[in-house]
């Protein structure tokens, strides 16, 4: 994601020069750039909150076939405050905060 960022920041310096003279702050040009990654990552956590069940009921599902366990169910605390797709969404927060 940095690498693809630096490159866009890098293939529109005619644009960031063209907001500075309009009188662009260096802040508003950053968070317009930081933007693009914090809309990434948002956006890959709520597919991931809603594609990680699926997937892994039909993983669990097709691998029922294969093993004799007792108990097989799927358990997921969606409002769990230390959960890792609470944590990306805070870092991706606190990166644009920071920037």
């Amino acid at each position: 994601m940095y690498t693809t960022i630096q490159r866009l920041i890098k293939s529109q310096i005619g644009e960031i020069a063209t907001f500075k003279a309009l009188g662009f702050s260096n802040i508003q040009i950053e968070s317009h750039y930081a933007s693009f990654g914090l809309i990434v990552g948002v956006l890959g956590t709520i597919v991931g909150i809603i594609v990680a069940p699926l997937v892994s009921w039909f993983v669990l599902n097709s691998q029922r076939k294969m093993f004799s366990l007792p108990s097989w169910q799927i358990s997921y605390n969606f409002f769990c405050p230390v959960g890792n797709d609470y944590h990306s969404f805070n870092l991706c927060i606190l990166s644009l905060l920071c920037s």
